[in-house]
C-alpha cells in the first residue's frame, strides 16, 4: 500500500464521488477543465484521462519493450501502452510493434489489433533518462469485436528509479542534562550512545559529547533515558546528511504540539513511513514531508506560506482563514498529494463551542452545488459520530468511534476522514479536537434503501504515554480505519 492510499482511505470515496460527478457533468456540459493527466485519449468523443504509474523499458534478448502503465481518475479504469523496437528513441512505431489496452473492472474496453498492420500508431515526442512522453491514435476493437477509433491520445511518464542507497547521520544532543546533572542515555534501533556535554546551541554532527549515529537512509525510532524518565521519537534519514534532533525532556504541563506521524510494522516494528512538520521561530509549520520508508523516496513536499486569512500548501491548493484563523474552506484536490484526483472546494462549518459540525464539498467548477456532505456529531467533547452523504443518492457511509472516558488525549490525532485533514493538521486550526482516548470505530455502508452492506471495526490499542500525558504510539488493528489498521504509529510533538 502507498502512502497516498495510507492518508485517502476516505479521500478515495469523496474521489468517486466527485469523479462521477465530473462524468455526467461531462456529458451534459460537453466535458470541464481538469487537473493536468499523465494519459488521455477519446473515444466518439468522449474522454478518458488518467494518471500513469511509472514506465519501464524491459530487455529481451535484442529486443526492447516500453511499457506505460495506468489507472483512470475514477480508478476504475486500467491502461497499457507498449512499444517494442531494436531500439526506443523519438519516432513513430506502429502496428504490430505497438500494444494499446484499456479495460474497466478486468474487462477490456478497447485494444488494437495486432493483425492490423499499421492502423494504431504511437508517436514518441521526448524520451530521456528519467521521462518519456508522446502521443497516439488509431483503430481498436471494443468488447464486442466492433471496429472504434481513438483520437487526441497523449501519455507522459516518469522513469523508475533506484531508492536511495547509502548511509546518513543521526546527530542527538540536548541543552539540558538529566535532573541532578546526569547524561541522557540515547538508543536507536540497536545502537546505543550517551549525550555528556549540554552546549546552548546546535553542535555540529559529530561533536564531542553528542550522539551520533552512522544509519543507512530510512524512517527509525529513537528513545532517550533520564533515569525512570524516557521519551521516544522518529526521525527519517537521508543518505549523504546529517540530521540532527534535540533531546527535550518537557516539564510537566508543557504544551506541545503533533510534529511527526510515523508507521512502523507492528509485527517486527520495521519502518514504513512518516508524516513531518518543520517549524519556524514562530512555531508555525512551513514544510510537511511525506516519507516512504520502505522504496526510501520522499513521496511528497509541500512548502507552506502565510498570507492575510489564508494558508498556501504549494501553487495550487490553499486554506481560507475564518475567526479564530480557524479554516473556512480549502480550495485543492481531493487527494491532496495526487494533482490527478479531483479538484474541489470543502467549506467548514463550526458550532458555538468550536467544535467542526459539518464540510460540504463541491466540484471547483460548480462551487455552489455541493456533492458531498459531512457531517460530524459530538458529546462529551468527543467526536462520536461522522456521517458521508452523496447528493442525489440515499446511500451513505457512518462512522462512529467510542472512547477510554478515562483517559486524555493531548494534541493527538484528529479523526476527520478528509485526506486534507489528516495531511495537514498540524498546520491548521480546524477547531477543537476530542477530549478523550479512541479506542474503536466501526464503519457501516448503507445502500439506498438504508440496509448496511458492509461493516468495519478496527481497534485501537497498546498505547504508550510520555510523562506529561502525550500519547507516544499506539497499534491499530481490525477492519478499515480513517488510518490505515495493523500499523504502530509512533507519534513527535515540538514543545513549547
Amino acid at each position: 500500500m502507498t502512502l497516498i492510499s495510507r492518508f485517502c482511505l476516505f479521500g478515495s470515496l469523496l474521489a468517486i464521488a466527485l469523479a462521477a460527478c465530473v462524468k455526467e457533468k461531462s456529458i451534459d456540459t460537453g466535458g470541464l477543465p481538469g487537473a493536468a493527466t499523465q494519459w488521455q485519449f477519446k473515444e466518439a468523443g468522449v474522454s478518458f484521462k488518467g494518471n500513469t504509474d511509472t514506465a519501464v523499458i524491459e530487455t529481451t534478448g535484442s529486443l526492447k519493450t516500453l511499457v506505460i502503465e495506468g489507472v483512470s481518475s475514477d480508478g476504475t479504469g486500467s491502461f497499457l501502452l507498449e512499444i517494442s523496437s531494436l531500439n526506443i528513441s523519438t519516432g513513430t512505431y506502429k502496428t504490430p510493434a505497438v500494444v494499446f489496452e484499456y479495460s474497466v473492472g478486468g474487462i477490456e474496453l478497447y485494444e488494437n489489433d495486432p493483425a492490423a498492420t499499421d492502423k494504431f500508431s504511437v508517436t514518441i515526442t521526448k524520451i530521456n533518462a528519467t521521462e518519456v512522453s508522446g502521443n497516439f491514435s488509431g483503430e481498436v476493437k471494443d468488447a464486442s469485436g466492433n471496429t472504434k477509433n481513438i483520437t487526441e491520445g497523449k501519455f507522459s511518464a516518469k522513469f523508475k528509479t533506484a531508492p536511495a542507497a547509502g548511509n546518513g547521520q543521526l546527530l542527538l544532543w540536548s541543552k539540558k542534562s538529566c535532573t541532578g546533572g546526569g547524561n541522557i542515555v540515547v538508543k536507536v534501533e540497536n545502537q546505543s550512545g550517551t549525550i555528556s556535554s549540554f552546549p546552548a546551541s546546535e553542535p555540529a554532527c559529530g561533536a564531542s559529547g553528542s550522539a551520533t549515529f552512522t544509519l543507512p537512509a530510512g524512517t527509525y525510532t529513537w528513545k532517550a533515558f533520564c533515569g525512570t524518565d524516557s521519551i521516544v521519537d522518529a526521525v527519517t534519514i537521508t543518505a549523504g546528511s546529517c540530521t540532527k534532533r534535540e533531546v527535550l525532556f518537557p516539564a510537566p504541563g508543557t504544551l506541545c504540539r503533533l510534529s511527526n506521524i510515523a508507521f512502523y510494522d507492528p509485527v517486527n516494528n520495521t519502518a514504513e513511513g512518516s508524516i513531518t512538520s518543520f517549524f519556524n521561530a514562530s512555531n508555525k509549520v512551513i514544510k510537511i514531508q511525506v516519507f516512504d520508508s520502505v522504496q526510501s523516496s520522499l513521496d511528497a513536499e509541500f512548502n507552506l506560506s502565510y498570507a492575510t486569512n489564508r494558508i498556501n500548501v504549494d501553487a495550487q491548493q490553499y486554506f481560507n482563514l475564518g475567526p479564530g484563523e480557524r479554516i473556512q474552506e480549502f480550495h485543492g484536490f481531493v487527494e491532496p498529494m495526487d494533482n490527478t484526483s479531483p479538484e474541489g472546494i470543502f467549506s467548514y462549518q463550526y458550532d458555538a463551542s468550536g467544535y467542526m459540525t459539518k464540510c460540504l464539498v463541491a466540484l471547483k467548477a460548480f462551487p455552489t452545488i455541493p456533492v458531498l456532505d459531512l457531517t460530524y456529531t459530538w458529546n462529551g467533547g468527543n467526536l462520536t459520530r461522522i456521517e458521508i452523504k452523496q447528493a442525489g443518492t440515499n446511500e451513505k457511509t457512518v462512522i462512529e468511534y467510542q472512547y477510554d472516558l478515562t483517559k486524555q488525549a493531548r494534541s493527538f490525532l484528529c479523526f476527520f476522514p478528509n485526506s486534507e485533514l489528516i495531511l495537514f493538521q498540524t498546520a491548521v486550526n480546524y477547531g477543537k479536537n476530542s477530549t478523550n482516548l479512541v479506542v474503536k470505530s466501526t464503519i457501516k455502508d448503507y445502500d439506498g434503501s438504508g440496509a448496511v452492506i458492509n461493516t468495519e471495526v478496527a481497534d485501537f490499542g497498546s498505547h504508550a504515554y510520555d510523562a506529561n500525558g502525550y500519547v507516544r504510539s499506539f497499534v491499530i488493528t481490525g477492519g478499515e480505519s480513517v488510518y490505515d489498521t495493523d500499523v504502530k504509529y509512533v507519534l513527535s510533538y515540538k514543545c513549547q
